[in-house]
């Protein structure tokens, strides 16, 4: 089942975005009062890849900085399709600028 994290409907895994408040649903549901990424706020992609580890190491760095993101691209059924598509990263737009800074060397090194 898939679940809007701003009403907190549930869905059928087929069903893509809420219809009532428009976001994209995801598997995992954060739970009441946790401090997971709000994702009614406007996002910028700060991150791209279609390696998982490259994905990895972003995801600890922005983690080990304080700022709240989400990762598409990683929930794909079929195992091919992140490394066809790529995987993106996520975060606030006000957030922007200090997660580019944190992934500045990882950047550096693609």
């Amino acid at each position: 089942m898939k679940y809007c994290t701003k009403c907190r409907n549930e869905f059928e895994d087929w069903a893509g975005e809420c219809p009532e408040c428009g976001l994209v649903l995801v598997y995992d549901i954060p739970p009441e009062g946790s401090s997971g990424f709000d994702c009614s706020v406007k996002t910028a992609v700060i991150y791209r890849s279609n390696k998982w580890r490259d994905i990895e190491v972003a995801k600890n760095l922005l983690e080990a900085s304080g700022i709240k993101f989400m990762v598409k691209g990683m929930d794909a059924s079929f195992s091919i399709i992140p490394y066809l598509f790529g995987m993106k990263i996520l975060v606030a737009e006000k957030d922007k600028e200090e997660a580019g800074k944190a992934l500045i060397n990882l950047k550096r090194q693609r």
